[in-house]
């Protein structure tokens, strides 16, 4: 019983959605939680630790699990190489610089920064705002191991505009059918929502998880449509974004430059002349330094 699929990430790119609507799959057992982080900080458990968050159906076609800290770590792409040389890999990418500005409200929401610090600030602060975005060396790393043809590459503009094609994608690339309806395709996570009660949220999400998971999405649905519930899931709702600086036009424009090489290796990887991103849209192309040094030195500076 070893795990057939991983989704790595990026963080803040949609594998919040890939982790609900594989778990309303029939053919499918993701992980109990979200983030296993197995190949990257769980590893020293070992493989039955591993097997054993694979929970709820006795012969599911695929196990799986989505931990978006994959896509950045060398480590667990090799162990994962190790694990299974057959995974299936996929990756979700976002428009570089949004990423980045949503890693940020990320840290702000989790409390690990406060609100009044600015992008440009927090940058030189937290270097995952770059490395997540930094796909051509990261995603390049994890298409060597496996080969491209294991790795499903997916955009979160596109999952956004149209939900049912991407799952169709994801259901190609895994070997699975799509002929059940789904309550979760549609569903996407507001990285500019807050919660009152984080407790309260966490429990509502896992109720929500499981019961999709047993068939019972419609249930739910109704459930959150009733009177004193729908009221209770607005109330604990909070709009960060009136909260946050947001970024300026001299801090874009670095890192416009700093992505440049990482928009034109996506775009050659996908057969794609235009992505649907702004990064990279008018792009000056220049040469950038190839050190890590001198990469953030170019962003920092």
């Amino acid at each position: 019983m070893k795990a057939g699929f991983i989704g790595i990430g990026a963080q803040k790119a949609a594998t919040t959605w890939l982790h609900h609507v594989l778990a309303e799959h029939p053919d499918v057992s993701v992980a109990d939680e979200k983030e296993v982080n197995f190949f990257s900080a769980q590893f020293d458990k070992g493989y039955a630790w591993y097997t054993r968050r694979f929970g709820g159906q006795a012969q599911p076609v695929l196990f799986g699990e989505c931990s978006p800290n994959y896509f950045i770590s060398c480590d667990a792409t090799a162990r994962a190489k190790v694990y299974n040389p057959d995974l299936k890999i996929i990756a979700i990418l976002r428009d570089p610089i949004d990423r980045a500005f949503s890693n940020h409200l990320h840290e702000i929401r989790k409390g690990h920064i406060p609100a009044s610090t600015s992008f440009a600030e927090a940058l030189t602060q937290n270097p995952t705002y770059l490395e997540q975005s930094s796909y051509k060396r990261h995603l390049s790393r994890w298409i060597e191991a496996f080969g491209q043809e294991q790795v499903l590459v997916l955009l979160s503009e596109d999952i956004g505009a149209d939900p049912a094609a991407a799952y169709r994608d994801v259901c190609a690339h895994l070997g699975l059918s799509t002929g059940h309806a789904l309550q979760a395709v549609g569903q996407r996570q507001n990285e500019s929502i807050t919660y009152r009660s984080k407790k309260l949220q966490k429990i509502l999400r896992q109720a929500g998880d499981a019961g999709r998971a047993v068939g019972l999405a419609d249930a739910i649905k109704w459930v959150k449509g009733r009177w004193g519930i729908r009221q209770l899931i607005g109330y604990n709702r909070q709009h960060l974004r009136g909260q946050v600086t947001e970024m300026s036009p001299q801090t874009r424009a670095k890192l416009e430059q700093y992505f440049q090489d990482d928009v034109a290796y996506v775009s050659a990887l996908l057969g794609r002349d235009a992505l649907p991103w702004s990064t990279g849209r008018d792009a000056v192309h220049t040469t950038l330094p190839n050190t890590k040094e001198g990469r953030y030195e170019h962003v920092y500076g």
